[in-house]
């Protein structure tokens, strides 16, 4: 279980460090330029509309960024991640009681 314990904290680890990341430096300011009164949103259900709006954009433009199917699939990311984490909840709390 500490095997998989490594494994899943550090996906979540890239995970949090590259959604950030593009969220950050990417998202927001493609949304900025459209309308200047977007600014970050502190609750996953805002960011996953933002991003969404940012996805949609990318759709529409020949260009695409090197993140663009991480942020498409961010939702199925996210749920795979949550997922992963479940068996972990599970062990502690059987071993708690």
């Amino acid at each position: 279980m500490e095997g998989y314990f490594k494994v899943v904290w550090w996906l979540i680890v890239g995970y949090v460090l590259l959604g950030n990341y593009v969220y950050f430096r990417h998202v927001l300011p493609a949304l900025r330029d459209r309308d200047q009164t977007v600014g970050p949103l502190l609750t996953p259900s805002g960011q996953f509309k933002q991003i969404d709006a940012y996805v949609s954009l990318l759709d529409e433009s020949s260009t695409k960024p090197w993140a663009f199917h991480f942020l498409r699939h961010f939702k199925t990311i996210t749920i795979a991640l949550i997922c992963l984490m479940v068996p972990l909840f599970i062990f502690v709390l059987r071993n708690a009681f």
